[in-house]
């Protein structure tokens, strides 16, 4: 059975799978999310029909994110690995977004546009399913007006995911539309997970020195 925690946001997310199904559950939490995390764990345990010991392994949201989200988040899932002794499997925002995507037939490429404060953002592209959870890809920090520049000029990516567009679309003096589009932590654990790598101790991805809160 796979536990699979995201709290890269204020929006918390908790999966478990089980033989038979796929159990989420969701909260938008900007307190108080070390207790509230632990509770949605056992809730969805609960709704699965079973325990923490029938857990074989963890998926944790490694980031970018918030910073004090991803360390709640992950310290959780290390304790848990510590305790029963389980193995953690790491993936990015990125990686999550772009799944969902995929499970959306949303086509390649696109871009995956995360909000980084101090006007700046997070950034990938997608150009192919391979490129999931690949970690050569190209992550970067980048200035949210060169992002918007670089959506403009780039005629090959029609849709933007990620929680950079504060509206549903965002609309370029050229008349193109880039769409915003959401995450959701089950389509992850319904994806065949590739190419991820077993870890220890789990560890938050930033792509920035200072702390984004």
């Amino acid at each position: 059975m796979i536990l699979a925690v995201s709290t890269h946001s204020n929006n918390i997310q908790i999966a478990v799978k089980s033989s038979k199904n796929i159990y989420l559950n969701s909260l938008n939490a900007k307190v108080s999310q070390s207790k509230k995390i632990l509770h949605m764990i056992d809730a969805t345990l609960k709704d699965a029909g079973v325990s923490k010991k029938d857990i074989s392994s963890l998926y944790i949201n490694s980031g970018p994110g918030m910073f004090t989200s991803l360390r709640v988040g992950i310290a959780c899932i290390n304790a848990i690995s510590f305790v029963l002794k389980i193995p953690i499997y790491q993936f990015t925002t990125f990686d999550l977004y772009a799944v969902s995507a995929l499970q959306k037939n949303i086509k390649f490429p696109f871009g995956v546009g995360i909000d980084a404060k101090m006007s700046e953002t997070y950034f990938t592209i997608f150009e192919s399913p391979e490129d999931i959870f690949n970690q050569k890809r190209k992550n970067e920090l980048i200035q949210n007006t060169e992002l918007l520049t670089k959506l403009e000029q780039d005629e090959l990516i029609s849709r933007l995911l990620g929680d950079f567009l504060h509206n549903n679309c965002f609309q370029f003096s050229n008349k193109k539309t880039i769409f915003k589009e959401d995450f959701d932590l089950k389509d992850l654990l319904e994806f065949k997970i590739q190419n991820v790598k077993e870890t220890k101790i789990a560890k938050p991805y930033y792509l920035r020195n200072q702390v984004t809160s």
